[in-house]
């Protein structure tokens, strides 16, 4: 199962390829179980998404303002143990050995920032 951690009170729900499995203060077990093929991602003409029922969505059905919901994670099941001291997949960080420098534009969204 996939781990949802979070801190904060609140309610999360869980949609799509997702169904909670168990809850406690802090942690909700998920089931996830992908519906989608591969080959049906994309319209190979438009490149639009056209399957239905993909991914793990999450929605902050109510959150307490006084202690809002946050610093939500999902984890993969296997790496719960690991998750804090190692927080990237094992395969991510293979794949980025072969690069000797990494720009993270992209993820701070620098350029779509006016003042930047």
């Amino acid at each position: 199962r996939y781990v949802v951690t979070y801190e904060g009170d609140g309610e999360l729900d869980f949609g799509m390829d997702a169904k909670a499995a168990s809850f406690q203060k802090g942690r909700i077990d998920i089931d996830f179980t992908p519906t989608c093929n591969r080959e049906c991602w994309y319209d190979k003409k438009t490149y639009e998404a056209y399957c239905t029922d993909n991914g793990i969505p999450i929605t902050i059905r109510q959150t307490n303002p006084a202690n809002p919901i946050r610093d939500i994670r999902i984890i993969m099941p296997g790496f719960f143990a690991t998750h804090e001291v190692e927080p990237f997949h094992p395969w991510f960080l293979k794949n980025l050995e072969r690069f000797s420098f990494i720009r993270f534009m992209d993820w701070g969204k620098t350029n779509k920032d006016f003042w930047i």
